[in-house]
C-alpha cells in the first residue's frame, strides 16, 4: 500500500494526530485500531517509523508545504506532486 492509497478516502485522513481510532482517540500509527492518519503518520504506517529510503526526502519536503489549515484535497495534491 502507498501513502496515497492509504489517504485516498478523506475519512482515513486527519490533521490532529499521527493516527486516530474510530473514537477519534490518538493511537500509534501501527495500532490495528487506527482508522485515520495525518500525512506524516501515514508515511510511518506505510514505511515504518525508521524510514531510511530516498523517497523520504520527497515526502518531508511535501509535508513542509502543507499549511496548518490544510484540506484533504491539498494533501493529495502534495502527494501527487511528490510522486509518492
Amino acid at each position: 500500500m502507498t501513502v496515497k492509497e492509504l489517504l485516498k478516502d478523506p475519512n482515513t485522513w486527519t490533521r490532529f494526530h499521527a493516527a486516530q481510532d474510530k473514537n477519534d482517540s490518538p493511537v500509534f500509527t501501527d495500532d490495528p485500531t487506527a482508522v485515520c492518519w495525518c500525512l506524516s503518520g501515514a508515511v510511518q504506517k506505510v514505511y515504518g517509523p525508521e524510514i531510511k529510503i530516498p523517497i523520504y526526502d520527497k515526502i518531508r519536503a511535501a509535508i513542509r508545504k502543507i499549511p496548518p489549515n490544510t484540506t484533504h484535497e491539498m494533501v493529495m495534491q502534495v502527494l501527487e506532486e511528490a510522486g509518492v
